[in-house]
């Protein structure tokens, strides 16, 4: 262990208080991903020449950066991911996976620091001995020094006064500490510490390292006995009775049957879809909107999980490798093609559904998940046309759900929202109630900008009355964010650049 890692961790320790004690997510955040960064620069350059922790560093430096121009929910949950997972290929730089990345992060966190942990025999010799000639050099000169302390003090009394005066500041000083402390301080250090231990110091414990060494992209033809279906074992209890030639050719005859009555039935879905939501298209405003988009989705992600599960089984093995399973592949990419017109009738009406009712969370949520469904799809495919591994589509689609969450988290979707709703106010109902339950300060303050211009709407006599009295939150969730702002007393650890944003509003509306 080196000594230069001890150091870090009581430095990286001290940090974080400093860093976070009383403090929200912004800058500090940023300044301490920069710091964990240069930390594992130091311990291991060799690990940065890797694209894996490449990609993770890279991500975490946007995400933080993210977070201190937008400081938005997503930008500090996407910050916080990111350095999970960067973590965890700082532990196990040979990774691939950002999954295994995670866990791998995950269980160092729990694990003992080194100058802790019970030692071999020869190494327990070893520290003893050290420990030992430390008592010699430092600790018996130093009672030594005290006893003579002890009699200097006795026998002059100047020198008694000047150490009492000493005593009592010394006291005050651990006084004025334990009273500014706290057992929630004291337990806030003891997490930074664990983060520090999870930070700096580095095990032989390569768990999953060892996992993913036996996984490769490409699949391997492995020659084995036939073993009886699974299924056909289950409701068969005599193994007598069970084929014996239940192989290859049977399989692939059951997944060409399984895949063309699926495919069948997306065609006629997909038939109805076509005519009635993309070309035959008429809003009717007593309809429910987000039931049928809602009702969309969740069929779209039942048909392609338990799609995706069926072909993972089928192609699993030598299936891959079967010399007359043309037809089961022709099958298969029709099955994904047709899924992916499912993905494009799910997206149009999503858009119809913002185009009357407006942008929300949600309906972007739709779009991100449509977006993982298609690399999900695109994976699937090129998995059964170039024969790749089970573990190749797992670290296809961890890296895509990664790099979609780094991505989502590079924009500002409170503004987006507002200004996508309020620039289309007169084709779409701008739901004020949403600005004020659901977005950011910034986008509430420029609703009070924009306020004088809602209230000349004609619109507005078109609202419920309750929904006028409701109108009227507005100035007082005003009120508790000019107050906020103006009673600020959060540091420069706390500083990010939206809140600067919301003051230079709030100057405008004085």
């Amino acid at each position: 262990m080196k000594k230069i890692n001890v150091i870090a961790f009581v430095l990286l320790t001290v940090l974080f208080d400093i860093f976070f004690w009383g403090e929200s997510l912004a800058l500090n955040f940023a300044l301490f991903s920069v710091l964990t960064i240069g930390i594992q620069f130091l311990n291991s350059p060799d690990s940065f020449k890797k694209r894996p922790v490449q990609a993770a560093t890279i991500g975490n430096l946007i995400s933080v950066f993210m977070l201190v121009y937008f400081n938005s929910t997503i930008s500090g949950f996407a910050s916080i991911i990111s350095w999970i997972v960067m973590i965890g290929f700082y532990h196990e730089d040979e990774l691939r996976t950002v999954y295994r990345a995670v866990w791998s992060s995950i269980l160092h966190f729990i694990k003992i620091p080194p100058f802790l942990r019970k030692s071999s025999t020869e190494e327990n010799k070893f520290q003893s001995a050290k420990y030992i000639r430390l008592i010699k050099i430092v600790l018996i000169p130093f009672f030594l020094v005290f006893i003579f302390f002890l009699i200097f003090r006795g026998a002059n009394q100047v020198f008694s006064d000047v150490t009492d005066k000493i005593g009592h500041d010394i006291q005050w000083a651990i006084s004025q500490i334990i009273e500014i402390s706290s057992i929630e301080r004291i337990l806030f250090i003891l997490l930074g510490s664990l983060i520090a231990n999870w930070v700096i110091f580095q095990s032989d414990w390569k768990f999953y390292t060892k996992k993913e060494r036996e996984k490769g992209n490409q699949l391997i033809r492995r020659r084995a006995k036939n073993k009886p279906n699974f299924i056909v074992e289950f409701f068969m209890n005599d193994e007598k009775t069970i084929p014996k030639i239940l192989g290859l050719k049977n399989e692939n005859k059951s997944a060409v049957l399984t895949m063309g009555m699926i495919c069948a039935l997306l065609v006629i879905i997909n038939t109805i879809d076509i005519v009635y939501i993309w070309f035959g298209y008429d809003y009717n405003p007593t309809k429910n909107f987000s039931k049928d988009v809602h009702k969309g989705v969740n069929m779209l992600i039942f048909s392609i999980i338990l799609s995706i599960a069926i072909m993972l089984y089928y192609f699993r093995k030598n299936q891959n490798f079967y010399s007359q399973n043309g037809l089961l592949k022709k099958l298969t990419f029709t099955w994904i093609g047709l899924n992916g017109v499912l993905l494009i009738s799910v997206f149009i009406r999503n858009i119809h559904y913002i185009n009357h009712l407006g942008l929300t969370h949600k309906r972007i949520g739709i779009f991100v998940f449509l977006t993982i469904v298609l690399l999900g799809l695109i994976s699937l495919y090129w998995k059964i046309a170039q024969r790749k591994s089970i573990f190749y589509m797992s670290k296809f689609n961890s890296w895509s759900v990664y790099t979609m969450l780094i991505f989502i988290g590079c924009f500002n979707w409170d503004m987006i929202i507002f200004n996508f709703n309020y620039s289309n106010r007169k084709t779409i109902k701008f739901d004020r109630f949403y600005v004020l339950d659901y977005l950011s300060d910034e986008a509430v303050l420029q609703l009070k900008l924009k306020q004088s211009e809602l209230n000349n709407n004609n619109d507005l006599n078109k609202i419920e009355e309750y929904q006028r009295y409701r109108f009227n939150t507005l100035d007082k969730r005003f009120i508790r964010i000019a107050f906020k702002l103006r009673h600020d007393k959060n540091s420069w650890q706390s500083w990010d650049y939206r809140k600067h944003r919301c003051k230079k509003i709030m100057l405008s509306l004085n």
